[in-house]
């Protein structure tokens, strides 16, 4: 039974990341195309990674693993609030979220870096930043549909 609710949440996880990276796509005015299985590149054009926070109270997850250029945006949908509205906290360059006071590996699990969300800078910042020609995406259909 554990096996079974772990493998419904992580499908759950994962599909809610999707959902963080699709109101990303939106806020950005960038085309609301569907990726899957999309581990190794970053998640929007412009080199960002997105990331879902599941509580208005947590930080934003970078991991070790992360490269260090990343800018990583944090989405939160909260629990219950899976259908919006969501909101955009800020984001982060992965190497500036790599601080010994941010490290930690909750319940055992995989090592991270929490960065507080008023650490995070504002996404003005990063509209700024990334305002210039878009690099071309290739399109990746999703494997599922949605409705």
């Amino acid at each position: 039974m554990d096996k079974e609710f772990s493998e419904k949440q992580a499908q759950k996880n994962q599909a809610l990341g999707e959902v963080a990276a699709l109101a990303s796509r939106k806020h950005f005015g960038l085309s609301m195309t569907l990726v899957t299985e999309n581990y190794q590149k970053a998640d929007l054009p412009h080199n960002i990674e997105v990331r879902m926070i599941g509580y208005d109270r947590y930080g934003l997850r970078v991991y070790k693993k992360d490269d260090a250029s990343r800018r990583v945006v944090g989405v939160v949908i909260p629990r219950g609030k899976e259908r919006g509205p969501y909101r955009l906290a800020g984001w982060i360059v992965a190497a500036d979220a790599r601080q010994d006071r941010w490290e930690m590996a909750p319940w055992g699990g995989r090592p991270m870096y929490a960065v507080p969300q008023e650490h995070l800078r504002p996404m003005s910042e990063l509209e700024n930043l990334i305002s210039g020609p878009i690099e071309a995406e290739k399109k990746i259909y999703a494997q599922y549909e949605l409705f």
